[in-house]
C-alpha cells in the first residue's frame, strides 16, 4: 500500500500539471481561468474524498477500480480540452463566453480530480488496515506528499528534455496502468482486473510511439494552417502560415503577425526621439521585426535580450528572410536571460525598447512596474529614451483601459521627468530624463537624414500622430490618486487586466462608476472575507468541539495555498524564471509537507503543539518583512521559505489527525476532504481578490492573522475541555 500511496501523490500532481497546461492554452493563457481551474481541482478532489466514505465501499475491488477509471479518464479529458472549440462550434481565435469558459474548466477537471480524492482516502484506509503497528493518517499523508514531490521534479525536467505535455500525460497514464497491474496481481480478489490493466499498459506503450503525430493533428483543430507546435518551459508555441503571412501564437494567443505595422511604427517613433541612438537595448520583440527596423537607424551595437531560447530556435528558421537576417547581423549580440536580471549589470544605452508581452498576467506585469522602470533608468544615458508599446482602441479607451494605462504611466512618471504618449492602434509610450523634441518636424527631419522608408511610417503619418485630437487627449489625461501605480508587491495592473478581460463578458464593468464603487467596498469585502474564513468557522467549531480537527485541516489547506501562491508570484516578479523552476519550487513545498506531516505524527506533548503553532506566525512575519522590503529572492532562499511553509502546513494537518477522536480509518475521509476544500477557498480568495486588489504585502498580513486562529482553536478547546473535566 505504500507504493499505491506514493503513486497516488505522483499521478495526482502530475495530471494536475498536464490538465492545467492544456486549459492555459485553450483559454489563451488568461490567468483568471487558470486560477479558477486550480480552485475547481481542489473542490472536486475535496468532494470526492468526503463522499467516498458513503458512495464507495472500501472493498478489495475499490482500489483497482479507481486506478482503472483514472487510467481511462485522463487521456479522454486531454482530448476533450483540445477539442473544446470545434466541439462547441466556436470560431478559432475568439473568446468563449464567460459562463462557457467556467463550465468547460469545471467539466474538464471534474473526472480526474473527483477520482484522485477517493484514490487517496481508499489507499490510506487500506494502508492503515495492512499495518500491524499503529500508524496515523499523517504518515499516509507524508507518503502521498513524497509522490507529489517526485511529480514536481518530473514536471520541471521533462519540458527541458523536450518531452511535450501530451507525452507527459501519456507517462502519467502509463504509471497508473502499471500500478493497477501490480495491485491486481497481488490479490486473488482483484484478478479480474489484471487482463484489463495488462491490455491498457500495452495500449498506452503503443500510443506513446504516435504522440508526436497525435499532438500535431490535435493542435490543427484550432490552427488549420499549422506549420509547427512545441511546448517550451514558458508556454506552447504554435506557428501558422497563410501565403507570405506568418502568425505566431503563444498559448494560442496571437503574439506576432509578420504582415502588420506592429514591428515598424513603435520602433521608428521611438528611435527618432533620440538624435543619435548608437547603443540600443532591445528587451524581447525580435520576432516582431523590432531588430530589423532598429538596424535601419545604423546603431553601433544592439543588445538583444530574449527569455525563451527554445522559442527562438523554433521560430528563426520559419521567419521571413529579412527578419531572420537581423538575428545574425554582427552589430547584434543576443543574450538569453531574464531582462530584469540583465539590467542589473547592463551598460549605458541611448535607447531601451521594451518588447515584452502585454501586462495581462502576473508573469508579464513584472516588466511594467516602478521597480522595473528604475532598473531601466539606471541603464539609460543622460539623454536616453525608454520605449514601450501597449495595445488599445484607436479611437476609444474604456474606463478600465484608461485606468490600466494610468497605473503604468504613473509608474513611469514616478521614475522619469518626461513621459509622452503617442496613441494609435498600438499606443507608443516614451519616457526620458530629458525633454523630447519640441515639434514633430524634428522627427521628420531625422527620418529623412537616416534615409528610412517604411511601409507604414512616413512623414505624413508622423504629422498625423502629433496633430490629431487623440494626441492632445492623451497628453492632457487626468490622473486620479485613487489609482495606485503599478509596483512589484502591488500588481495593480494585474487587477485591471483581470477586469478588462471580464468586461468582455460583463459590459457593466465598463461603467465609469464601477471602479470608484469597487475601491470604496474593498475594505468592507476584506472584513467580510476575514469573518467568513476565520472568525465564523472558529466560533462554530468551538460550539461543537468535535469539529475542531476539521477546522484545523481547513486552515491547513487554505493557508498552504495562500502561502504557496504569494511566494511563487513574488519569485516570478523578482527572478522571472518561475516557469523554469516551478517544479523545483513545488518540490520544496511538497518536501516540507512530507516532513511536517511525519514530524507532526509524533507530537504528543501539548506544549510542543503550542510552541509550533506560535512559531508559524513568527515565520510568516519574517516572510512579510522579506517581501515588503523588496529583497531579491535567490532560488535557495525561496526553496527554504516554501519548504518551511509546507512544513507548518504539514504540522497542522498532522495535528488535526491526532486531535480527532474518530478511528483513523473513518477520520481520513473528512480530514482530507476538508483540507482540499480549504485549499480551494484559499486559491479563490488569494488569486481572484486578495493579491489583485490588496497586493502581496497585505495578503501576507491576512495570512499572518489567519495563522493565529489554529492556535486560538487549540487553546480555547483545551480550556473548554478542562472546565468540563475531560482531557484534550
Amino acid at each position: 500500500m505504500i507504493l499505491v500511496l506514493y503513486v497516488t501523490g505522483l499521478v495526482t500532481l502530475l495530471s494536475q500539471v498536464v490538465l492545467l497546461r492544456e486549459l492555459t492554452v485553450t483559454f489563451y493563457g488568461v490567468e483568471f481561468i487558470y486560477l479558477v481551474s486550480i480552485a475547481f481541482w481542489l473542490l472536486w478532489g475535496g468532494i470526492g474524498a468526503t463522499l467516498s466514505r458513503r458512495v464507495l465501499l472500501p472493498t478489495p475491488g475499490t482500489l483497482p477500480a479507481l486506478l482503472l477509471a483514472f487510467t481511462i479518464v485522463l487521456p479522454v479529458v486531454i482530448v476533450f480540452i483540445r477539442g473544446t472549440r470545434p466541439l462547441l462550434g466556436i470560431v478559432p481565435g475568439s473568446y468563449m463566453q464567460l459562463h462557457t469558459q467556467v463550465i468547460v474548466a469545471a467539466l474538464s477537471l471534474l473526472p480526474v480530480a473527483i477520482i484522485s480524492g477517493p484514490l487517496f482516502t481508499i489507499a490510506t484506509r487500506n494502508y492503515l488496515d495492512a499495518r500491524k503497528e499503529k500508524v496515523s493518517i499523517a504518515r499516509a499523508y507524508a507518503i502521498e506528499c513524497a509522490g507529489g514531490l517526485t511529480a514536481g521534479i518530473l514536471a520541471t525536467i521533462t519540458l527541458s528534455l523536450g518531452i511535450q505535455n501530451l507525452q507527459l500525460g501519456i507517462i502519467c497514464t502509463l504509471t497508473t496502468a502499471v500500478t493497477g497491474t501490480y495491485v491486481s496481481s497481488k490479490s486473488p480478489l482483484n484478478q479480474k482486473y489484471l487482463p484489463i490493466f495488462v491490455l491498457l499498459t500495452a495500449s498506452t506503450l503503443g500510443l506513446a510511439t504516435y504522440t508526436t503525430s497525435l499532438d500535431f493533428k490535435m493542435t490543427k483543430w484550432n490552427h488549420p494552417r499549422l506549420l509547427t507546435s512545441q511546448d517550451t518551459p514558458y508556454g506552447r508555441i504554435s506557428v501558422t502560415q497563410y501565403f507570405s503571412q506568418l502568425t505566431i501564437f503563444e498559448n494560442d494567443a496571437l503574439t506576432t503577425d509578420t504582415e502588420t505595422p506592429e514591428g515598424e511604427i513603435p520602433i521608428h517613433l521611438s528611435a527618432l526621439q533620440h538624435p543619435n541612438p548608437k547603443h540600443v537595448l532591445l528587451l524581447g520583440g525580435g520576432t516582431k521585426g523590432y531588430l530589423k527596423e532598429i538596424l535601419k537607424h545604423k546603431p553601433i551595437r544592439i543588445d538583444y535580450v530574449e527569455l525563451d531560447k527554445k522559442m527562438m530556435d523554433i521560430l528563426i528558421p520559419l521567419l521571413p528572410e529579412d527578419i531572420a537576417k537581423s538575428f545574425v547581423d554582427p552589430r547584434v549580440k543576443i543574450t538569453f536571460t531574464d531582462p530584469r536580471r540583465f539590467l542589473k549589470s547592463a551598460q549605458q544605452y541611448d535607447l531601451i525598447i521594451i518588447g515584452m508581452p502585454e501586462p495581462s498576467s502576473g508573469s508579464t506585469n513584472r516588466f511594467y512596474t516602478e521597480e522595473f522602470f528604475r532598473l531601466c533608468a539606471a541603464s539609460l544615458k543622460e539623454n536616453g529614451v525608454l520605449s514601450l508599446s501597449l495595445r488599445g482602441g484607436e479611437n476609444f479607451w474604456t474606463p478600465l483601459m484608461m485606468m490600466k494605462m494610468q497605473s503604468i504611466i504613473g509608474a513611469l512618471r514616478s521614475v522619469f521627468s518626461e513621459v509622452e504618449i503617442l496613441p494609435g492602434t498600438v499606443n507608443v509610450i516614451l519616457a526620458s530624463p530629458t525633454r523630447f523634441p519640441a515639434t514633430y518636424e524634428t522627427l521628420i527631419t531625422r527620418l529623412h537624414e537616416r534615409n528610412i522608408r517604411g511601409k507604414f511610417l512616413n512623414p505624413d503619418y508622423i504629422r498625423y500622430i502629433y496633430t490629431n485630437d487623440r494626441y492632445e487627449a492623451a497628453k492632457n489625461m487626468s490622473y486620479s490618486s485613487a489609482i495606485p501605480i503599478n509596483r512589484d508587491i502591488q500588481p495593480i495592473c494585474y487587477r485591471f487586466a483581470l477586469l478588462v478581460w471580464l468586461s468582455k463578458f460583463l459590459p457593466e464593468l465598463n461603467k465609469e462608476s464601477f471602479i470608484p464603487a469597487l475601491e470604496k467596498h474593498i475594505i468592507l469585502w476584506f472584513t467580510l472575507i476575514l469573518i467568513l474564513t476565520s472568525v465564523l468557522p472558529l466560533f462554530l467549531a468551538l460550539r461543537r468541539l468535535g469539529s475542531v480537527p476539521l477546522l484545523i485541516a481547513f486552515y491547513s489547506g487554505m493557508m498552504s495555498m495562500v502561502m504557496e501562491t504569494i511566494l511563487l508570484l513574488y519569485y516570478q516578479v523578482k527572478a522571472g524564471v518561475l516557469f523554469r523552476d516551478v517544479g523545483l519550487l513545488l518540490t520544496s513545498f511538497m518536501g516540507g509537507l512530507t516532513f511536517g506531516a511525519w514530524a507532526g505524527e509524533n507530537l504528543r506533548e501539548k506544549h510542543h503543539i503550542i510552541v509550533l503553532l506560535l512559531l508559524n506566525p513568527v515565520f510568516l512575519i519574517g516572510t512579510h518583512i522579506f517581501i515588503y522590503t523588496g529583497v531579491e529572492p535567490e532560488i535557495i532562499t525561496t526553496l527554504v521559505l516554501l519548504g518551511t511553509g509546507g512544513f507548518f502546513s504539514g504540522i497542522l494537518f498532522a495535528l488535526a489527525s491526532t486531535m480527532t477522536k474518530k478511528n483513523g480509518r473513518e477520520a481520513v475521509f473528512g480530514l482530507y476532504g476538508t483540507d482540499l476544500l480549504g485549499g480551494c477557498v484559499g486559491s479563490i480568495l488569494c488569486c481572484a481578490f486578495l493579491i489583485p486588489f490588496l497586493g502581496l504585502d497585505t495578503t501576507m498580513l491576512y495570512l499572518i492573522l489567519l495563522s493565529l486562529f489554529p492556535l486560538t482553536a487549540v487553546t480555547l478547546r483545551k480550556e473548554v475541555e478542562r472546565s468540563r473535566g475531560s482531557p484534550m
